[in-house]
């Protein structure tokens, strides 16, 4: 009997194992046992959907180390054999990746977003065939695990930022990338407060023009005139003559 199968196999990839038996008689029936012995020499026999047909199984391994599949062949007359491979699983590093809005971040490269815009900083792109833990360290004073995400809320404003996202998987193995990561101000804020300048300045000048105005514009005189003694007193003197001809005249029309 003989075992055909990868030596060496990554963790979570899907390999084949088939074994080839001759009992020396066309037809004989030959009954198959299988076991997995795991790097512990913990051993066990085949889980539900790692064995498509009597002699032909499909593994999976998610635990690096080296196993041993043992298979043992009886025929109906009692007579049997066996036989042993030995395969080898790998781990494999995760590969930790930042993404924003989708579009990967390469590693060492400079990140520039907007304080008023909502985004969040992603770790789910990172890459590896089982699932990872995520760790962000910011400045290299403060770090969050366990989320795949950070947002705008967990920064302080605008500034510049070193962002170090480290993935881990359950072999222990890790990986890093670092961005630098500037938050800028809202321009529209800025633009606010001069416009708001502006404006200030505005009233301020239509004020200080309106007391100018105010200030040099002369109202009507409401006075009556007063006499002009240009003319002298010879006119004082014909208006009092006047008076007193005036007097005499209706003094003769009086007598008749």
């Amino acid at each position: 009997m003989e075992l055909t199968l990868d030596s060496v196999v990554n963790e979570s990839e899907t390999f084949h194992v088939h074994a080839v038996v001759d009992d020396g008689y066309v037809g004989s029936h030959v009954n198959l046992t299988w076991t997995i012995v795991d790097n512990n020499g913990i051993r066990r026999g085949l889980t539900d959907g790692e064995q498509l047909a009597a002699d032909h199984l499909v593994l999976n391994m998610s635990v690096q180390g080296t196993y041993r599949v043992e298979v043992s062949a009886r025929d109906l007359a009692g007579q049997s054999t066996e036989n042993t491979s030995l395969f080898t699983v790998l781990n494999l590093r995760p590969t930790a990746k930042i993404s924003v809005d989708g579009l990967v971040v390469a590693d060492g490269s400079v990140l520039s977003l907007s304080e008023e815009e909502d985004w969040v900083i992603d770790a789910s792109n990172s890459q590896d065939n089982e699932a990872v833990e995520f760790l962000w360290v910011v400045n290299d004073d403060r770090s969050w695990r366990g989320s795949s995400m950070l947002s705008k809320t967990q920064f302080d404003g605008p500034g510049v930022y070193k962002v170090e996202l480290i993935v881990f998987d359950d072999d222990g193995s890790t990986h890093s990338s670092v961005i630098e990561l500037q938050i800028e101000a809202s321009e529209v804020s800025d633009t606010g407060s001069v416009a708001s300048g502006y404006v200030v300045v505005l009233v301020l000048v239509i004020f200080l023009g309106g007391a100018l105005m105010l200030r040099f514009r002369k109202t009507p005189s409401m006075e009556l005139p007063k006499w002009n003694d240009s003319a002298g007193p010879s006119r004082h003197k014909d208006s009092i003559r006047d008076v007193h001809s005036d007097a005499t005249i209706e003094e003769d029309e009086a007598r008749g």
